[in-house]
């Protein structure tokens, strides 16, 4: 088995993933039966762990004698620009609450990716939409 760049960062995902649904583990638990804070993560560990089994198992192509050349770009500065932005939720949430923070993140993401401003306006609207409507209407969660 060779490890290539995809199985290494398949290998990697899947380690987040799993300290990830034991961090949620942790998270106290709500009466009656209704989901915690927990429901979130985990969910998004299982997608998460899912995707890396998938990567890392992923069909290889004729094998063929290749060179794995990282160069940095310019695009790595947006991508760095979307991790720092994560970091930012925190103090929205506080600010503004999560829905906002959610809206702002996405906006920003989208801005990041040179997005037209009325698709990243009606994406980041939609988002924060639909977080509502399924956490805080259709479950019951309070946001």
């Amino acid at each position: 088995m060779k490890f290539t760049p995809n199985r290494i960062s398949a290998a990697f995902l899947l380690a987040i993933a799993v300290a990830v649904w034991w961090h949620a583990g942790t998270f106290p638990q709500l009466d009656g039966g209704h989901p915690g804070p927990s429901l979130f993560p985990r969910l998004i560990a299982l997608l998460i762990a899912v995707a890396s089994i998938g990567l890392f198992f992923l069909p290889l192509k004729k094998e063929e004698e290749t060179v794995f050349v990282y160069e940095f770009s310019g695009d790595h500065f947006r991508l760095l620009g979307i991790l720092a932005s994560t970091a930012l939720i925190p103090l929205i949430y506080q600010a503004a609450g999560l829905l906002p923070g959610i809206g702002g993140l996405v906006l920003l993401t989208a801005f990041l990716f040179k997005v037209r401003w009325w698709v990243a306006l009606i994406t980041a609207g939609g988002t924060a939409l639909g977080v509502y409507v399924i956490f805080g209407f259709l479950l019951g969660v309070p946001l």
